[in-house]
């Protein structure tokens, strides 16, 4: 304990597996990480895996404040002219759930493998996946076969989101439309096709936190689309697709 306590003093972002290793290699017999983490709790050293973060500069930082003095008095009717929307993968084994098998602790291996096993596709197939929305519901949902381009996503704010709008029955110059700077939104040709569409987006500083809320809507519909599929199915990307519409609308 007294060698872990003088260690975390030199370094205190050692993790527990290198701490182990370094007094394997020292010559010690050390105990095992499980039982390094409690001495730890012991000696009143709380520990957790360090979260990585992007590196923010001062301009950057102060870019942030000011999005924040701009919008902390937004009205819940500025709000509600919101469009949230993204794009988001959905891969056929995502919602292979992790499960347990059970079997006599006296069974032979082979009975103990086909119990706690069970197929798995190496190479999954993938959709992406863009959807949107905003206080008056959800909007439409486009699959893509190939990588999210400037010309793509073009198509997507002419085809699917100029439409939802319609089924909202709001105007378009009447919307703010909430997007990532991902390349393809943020190219010139994007912004070109946006200015001459009268859509307007909400300015985003640069490396920022992912606050757009159909994060939380992306997240409860795959928790959906994984209670629709069976344990151990292996699903098409056909059927995969007919679930995540059916979840959505």
């Amino acid at each position: 304990k007294r060698y872990i306590k003088r260690r975390l003093i030199t370094d205190d972002h050692i993790s527990l597996r290198l701490l182990y290793a370094e007094m394997k290699y020292d010559g010690m017999d050390p105990p095992s990480v499980s039982t390094i983490s409690n001495w730890l709790d012991e000696l009143g050293v709380g520990h957790a895996p360090v979260a990585p973060h992007p590196f923010l500069n001062a301009k950057q930082k102060q870019k942030r404040v000011d999005f924040c003095i701009q919008h902390e008095d937004k009205t819940e009717e500025f709000w509600d002219k919101c469009v949230f929307s993204d794009e988001s993968p959905f891969n056929t084994n995502e919602f292979v759930p992790n499960e347990h098998g059970y079997y006599d602790i006296n069974a032979d291996e082979k009975v103990k493998r086909q119990k706690t096993s069970r197929p798995r596709v190496k190479h999954p197939k993938y959709i992406m996946v863009w959807g949107c929305f905003c206080a008056s519901g959800v909007g439409r949902l486009k699959i893509f076969d190939k990588n999210v381009n400037a010309e793509e996503h073009i198509d997507t704010l002419e085809h699917y989101y100029k439409p939802s709008l319609k089924d909202f029955d709001i105007p378009t110059e009447q919307c703010i439309l909430v997007e990532d700077k991902a390349p393809a939104h943020n190219s010139k040709k994007a912004k070109n096709y946006r200015a001459g569409a009268d859509i307007q987006i909400l300015e985003w500083p640069g490396n920022s936190p992912d606050l757009n809320p159909i994060e939380n809507i992306w997240s409860i519909l795959k928790t959906m689309v994984a209670l629709r599929i069976k344990p151990g199915a292996i699903i098409t990307v056909d059927e995969l697709w007919k679930i995540v519409q059916d979840e959505w609308y």
